[in-house]
């Protein structure tokens, strides 16, 4: 770990207590060994309920455009990440537990780990990703992806041609989530893309992705 996870929570409600920190043992790409990445969740009290915010930025793969994915071998290390974060958030959980808490989980980042995909044999984008990201991360189906509940046929790129820190045979992607625990006191009522304003010359982008905000109804 030399660069550090690079996560940060900013929020005006009280933090309950200290925020943890793991590590992912697995990489992605080689210069991704370097980066220390993992997940941090940091609990946090809204009008007298608990909140556990946790958040990641996953590793990145290489895009190859001869066969039109990520290299293989990267990707079985993206899908290592992706059951790391499944048992940190379990464990996670069972922590909160112990100490007599239950609160109400999100679950927010980088996953890089596209929902669709282009497929040359039918001129489209598939709804096919998620057969590695979703089960791996939420064996129990314990998380409600916010935006896609809230937008279900807005394919919500949120990394998109003409960004300059992208590949240029990169296709676009939905790579950034939020999601959220069900619970009939906390709900997602809206859930939209920000900061897509594209330079292509100087000042360039703030980020090589969009922004996502959801917003909830607290009962």
């Amino acid at each position: 770990n030399i660069l550090g996870g690079g996560l940060m929570v900013l929020s005006k409600y009280p933090f309950y207590s200290p925020a943890e920190f793991r590590s992912y043992k697995s990489f992605t790409a080689p210069e991704e060994y370097f980066a220390g990445k993992g997940l941090q969740v940091v609990s946090i009290s809204v009008g007298g309920k608990l909140f556990a915010f946790a958040h990641t930025h996953l590793g990145s793969s290489h895009f190859d455009s001869e066969t039109n994915d990520f290299k293989p071998k990267q990707i079985r290390g993206h899908v290592r990440q992706i059951e790391e974060m499944g048992q940190m958030l379990a464990a996670a959980r069972r922590r909160f537990t112990e100490r007599g808490l239950r609160p109400h989980f999100i679950l927010a980042g980088d996953m890089n780990c596209p929902e669709h995909f282009w497929n040359a044999a039918q001129d489209a984008y598939v709804f096919d990703r998620p057969s590695y990201c979703y089960p791996s991360l939420d064996s129990k189906s314990e998380l409600l992806d916010t935006f896609r509940l809230l937008n279900f046929d807005d394919l919500g790129f949120t990394s998109a041609a003409g960004n300059p820190y992208r590949s240029l045979d990169e296709p676009a992607a939905r790579l950034d989530y939020i999601f959220s625990d069900m619970n009939p006191w906390v709900i997602p009522y809206s859930s939209e893309m920000l900061f897509k304003d594209i330079q292509a010359s100087p000042p360039w982008a703030l980020s090589d992705h969009f922004g996502v905000l959801t917003r909830f109804l607290l009962l």
